[in-house]
């Protein structure tokens, strides 16, 4: 999890805006569901996935 939250930090904190926006976009939000299921596998739920969240 400590891996992936300094991942997340470095993409969101050294974001430069312009045309990259996209990408950036799609890379943070990768990051942050593969930093859902981490804290899901942290929690002890053994077969964590990327499901609907509201």
């Amino acid at each position: 999890m400590e891996e992936l939250t300094t991942l997340l930090r470095k993409k969101v904190i050294w974001h430069q805006p312009g045309n990259m926006d996209n990408e950036d976009a799609r890379e943070v939000l990768s990051t942050l569901q593969r930093l859902v299921v981490a804290i899901d596998q942290e929690l002890g739920i053994a077969d964590a996935e990327i499901g609907e969240f509201r």
